[in-house]
């Protein structure tokens, strides 16, 4: 990502809010697309900014699962400087796993079963018979 104006906090750096937005973000990514195959809802988010990026700046950023069970999951994202590879900032999120009968419809947003007839949500718990 390019930090741009719009980045930025009051002393033209890019913004702690931001940073922890993308944590929270690339994280939820992470866990969707690892085996436990859902987002999960947070319980802990902690940062630390041992960095700044500045105006112009590119960063990137990189998240892992570091460990889940059938309650929690354990996720770190690293935000680096591209150029320099610089750490920017980090961060560790906890994510609580709902149980299968607690799955969102991705279509109508149902809790239980979906009750929509032409529902093509592949994840939709009606088409998954899940109780």
């Amino acid at each position: 990502m390019d930090v741009t104006k719009e980045h930025l906090n009051p002393l033209g750096h890019l913004h702690e809010g931001c940073l922890a937005t993308l944590v929270d973000i690339v994280t939820t990514a992470a866990l969707a697309a690892s085996k436990v195959g859902m987002p999960g809802v947070t319980v802990d988010l902690t940062m630390s900014y041992p960095n700044c990026a500045e105006l112009g700046d590119t960063i990137v950023v990189n998240g892992t699962v570091l460990h889940s069970d059938k309650r929690f999951a354990y996720t770190r994202a690293e935000i680096c400087r591209k150029t320099d590879d610089l750490l920017i900032a980090y961060g560790q999120h906890t994510k609580a796993l709902l149980a299968k009968r607690h799955r969102i419809c991705h279509c109508c947003h149902s809790k239980s079963r979906c009750t929509d007839a032409e529902c093509r949500e592949p994840r939709c718990p009606r088409r998954l018979n899940i109780t």
